[in-house]
């Protein structure tokens, strides 16, 4: 159960990843100077989200894959489509830890894409500087 659970809850967390990416910048406990995104904060927030990302593939996601070979009495494979893991009935192994994975893995996938291309205010700033020197 753990493998399908981090297989459909990465989706449905990477929808979570979006607004929260954007909402974050606007709350002004997240940012340095009040209303305004500097580069500080989106290198601050970007490497908030990459860890979170880290940690649900390497941290979660690897060692339920051995796991779960484990469990089956096969050879490590990255990915691999049933088994015990998949399984939505009986005993339902490691179904916290595929959650968990899911989770990090969507949510910080889509944060730190969504992060990395937000604009800062220092890029407001050279944009304006641009147009007053077109006028």
């Amino acid at each position: 159960m753990g493998l399908c659970l981090c297989t459909f809850s990465t989706p449905c967390c990477a929808v979570v990843g979006a607004p929260l990416s954007c909402i974050a910048p606007k709350i002004s406990h997240f940012v340095e100077e009040d209303g305004h995104f500097t580069l500080k904060d989106k290198k601050k927030h970007a490497a908030f989200y990459a860890l979170l990302l880290l940690v649900g593939l390497f941290g979660m996601y690897l060692p339920l894959t051995f796991l779960c070979a484990r469990l089956d009495d096969r050879d490590w494979t990255l990915f691999y489509g049933q088994g015990e893991c998949w399984s939505t009935g009986g005993s339902m192994p490691y179904q916290w830890l595929g959650l968990l994975a899911g989770i990090c893995i969507g949510i910080g996938f889509t944060a730190f894409l969504l992060t990395l291309s937000k604009r800062t205010s220092e890029d407001d700033v050279v944009v304006a500087e641009k147009e007053v020197a077109l006028v």
